[in-house]
């Protein structure tokens, strides 16, 4: 795994009293991610809706695939922003690790 995975799943966990995190959170979490920066974009919920629509109409696709055309998308939307989307995690789990409580500072 890469350091910027690695230091996410150690925020997961540390977010999560050390409770194991499920699929069915990451699930929930990603979707969540996904539509705040959708709506960041200007998307609208109606439009959101039919898109979740159409997406539940296609057959599931391979996990590694998926993360690989969100991965792509991501580039994309980086470089419409001008910004590194690595430097833009790296960003926003500094920023969750200081919110922490200060004992977690230390895993930065």
């Amino acid at each position: 795994m890469s350091e910027i995975q690695n230091r996410a799943i150690q925020l997961f966990h540390l977010e999560a009293d050390d409770v194991p995190v499920t699929t069915h959170e990451f699930r929930e979490q990603m979707l969540q991610a996904s539509l705040m920066l959708y709506h960041a974009l200007g998307g609208t919920e109606v439009a959101a809706q039919d898109l979740l629509r159409k997406a539940a109409e296609h057959p599931k696709e391979d996990v590694a695939r998926s993360v690989g055309e969100v991965m792509v998308s991501l580039a994309g939307v980086s470089y419409l922003h001008d910004m590194d989307m690595m430097q833009a995690a790296y960003n926003t789990l500094r920023l969750r690790f200081r919110q922490l409580a200060p004992s977690a500072c230390a895993a930065e």
